[in-house]
């Protein structure tokens, strides 16, 4: 299920981008929402423009994802684009076509501390990703 988000006031001439944004459980709880949001942002569409939009939208988040203080990324969250961590980009990099044009979306995933548990199921393709995959095969050479 996916959540449309209409924040004109960005678009006065029309112009602007459809971003959709994929938050972790947690924060899609919090602003009571199912699925992924989709919002319109300004162009140059920018990680800043995009959290912009979102804290606008859903003023329950702000303080969550960015420092109030500072604008900076809360320590635990990560930001995916187009399958690239883009946790220390400038907020103010534009982000890729796909993103803009709402065909990937801007993942925002909650970090996680400490150890993993061993499991002999397979892991999916973005746990991959997020272990990285010398964990992975060092785990599976193990057998």
């Amino acid at each position: 299920m996916e959540t449309r988000v209409e924040s004109g006031s960005d678009k006065p001439d029309g112009g602007g981008a459809t971003v959709r944004v994929s938050l972790p459980y947690h924060l899609r709880n919090l602003a009571k929402v199912e699925g992924d949001v989709t919002l319109d942002a300004p162009v140059p569409v920018t990680l800043r423009a995009v959290l912009d939009a979102l804290e606008a939208r859903y003023p329950m988040l702000r303080g969550t994802i960015r420092e109030y203080e500072t604008g900076k990324r809360r320590a635990f969250l990560r930001f995916f684009v187009c399958e690239e961590d883009w946790s220390l980009e400038s907020m103010d990099r534009e982000l890729p076509e796909e993103v803009a044009a709402g065909r990937e979306p801007l993942l925002i995933i909650g970090a996680i501390a400490g150890g993993w548990e061993y499991s002999e199921a397979e892991p999916t393709t973005v746990q991959r990703r997020l272990i990285g995959s010398f964990v992975l095969e060092s785990k599976y050479q193990r057998r």
